[in-house]
């Protein structure tokens, strides 16, 4: 792909992408960003990479859809502790620790899945892979990360309040819709033909197997389809009221009418996990003959990272 229809593409995008991203990035860290973009004329990623100060904190991650793109994103030091001790509601500290990391990663994550669920037109659909976070301490370090083929280099100045930090965005364009099938087909291709070598039974044909990307698979709602995929999937919910570590010695005293303290105050909410982490608070309610719980505090980004723990 050509970096000028690159650049015409990314333009388009990031206007569609701008509103999502800043109602998201508003929730997460209850502050309001103020994001401009310019796309630099420069396009060789290795040469830009000398002017930056180190260490950097870089976000790492493929976009398929419409074809194949890495992206990183590198994020000044200061910003990256800004960011995080605005998501847990604390001062920002003085090193970057392996608990921020993992606290920007959980950010990340939430910031993109709302992103994914807000998009419902099939020009805008996306899926994000293997993102990760990682600390860049110099230069040597990033250029390892760095694509060596002509790519996009994208500017981001982002003001919040009063506070000003420059982002830097690198994109690559890998492979289109239509390669990546074309690739997966081949893939295949070369697995039949070389059992077809060994035992010679079967006549090996290209196998014509249908993009997911296909618009005739979305269904009528318009919705995004990878979210479509797990509206239907269970998970497990758990009300607990609270908890008591015991031997065993204890464990075999108890009998009928025994009574076990928890570590819970009395009057103090219960805590509902879901697939294993907490989830919310709430307070148990009567419906007809049933208990039930009413949800009076879901829990902030802190408690979801304490939970990774």
């Amino acid at each position: 792909m050509k970096i000028e229809q690159l650049k015409s593409q990314f333009t388009t995008k990031f206007e569609e992408l701008l509103p999502p991203v800043n109602e998201a990035l508003k929730q997460l860290f209850g502050r309001k960003f103020i994001v401009k973009m310019e796309i630099s004329e420069e396009t060789d990623a290795i040469s830009l990479i000398s002017g930056d100060q180190y260490p950097r904190v870089h976000i790492q991650f493929l976009t398929t859809g419409n074809g194949e793109y890495k992206h990183i994103i590198s994020l000044p030091i200061e910003l990256a502790r800004n960011l995080y001790a605005w998501m847990i509601g604390a001062e920002p500290e003085e090193s970057f620790s392996e608990e921020q990391m993992k606290g920007l990663q959980e950010g990340a994550n939430q910031i993109f899945g709302q992103l994914q669920a807000s998009l419902d037109s099939e020009s805008t659909h996306f899926n994000v892979e293997e993102m990760k976070i990682v600390l860049i301490e110099s230069e040597k370090d990033a250029v390892s990360t760095f694509q060596s083929q002509e790519g996009l280099y994208v500017i981001y100045s982002v003001t919040v309040k009063k506070e000003s930090f420059q982002v830097q965005h690198y994109l690559w364009y890998t492979a289109s819709e239509n390669e990546l099938s074309d690739e997966g087909n081949q893939e295949i291709v070369s697995t039949v033909e070389n059992e077809d070598r060994e035992d010679n039974l079967v006549d090996v044909h290209p196998a014509e197997i249908q993009s997911f990307t296909d618009s005739h698979n979305v269904k009528g709602n318009g919705g995004p389809r990878n979210m479509n995929l797990l509206m239907d999937v269970e998970l497990e919910s758990i009300a607990e009221l609270g908890r008591k570590r015991m031997q065993i010695r204890d464990i075999l005293k108890l009998g009928k009418g025994s009574i076990i303290e928890l570590d819970k105050a009395a009057g103090e909410n219960l805590e509902i996990f879901i697939s294993g982490r907490k989830f919310a608070e709430g307070e148990v309610v009567v419906i007809d003959d049933h208990f039930g719980i009413r949800i009076t505090q879901l829990i902030g980004p802190k408690e979801r990272i304490k939970s990774l723990q």
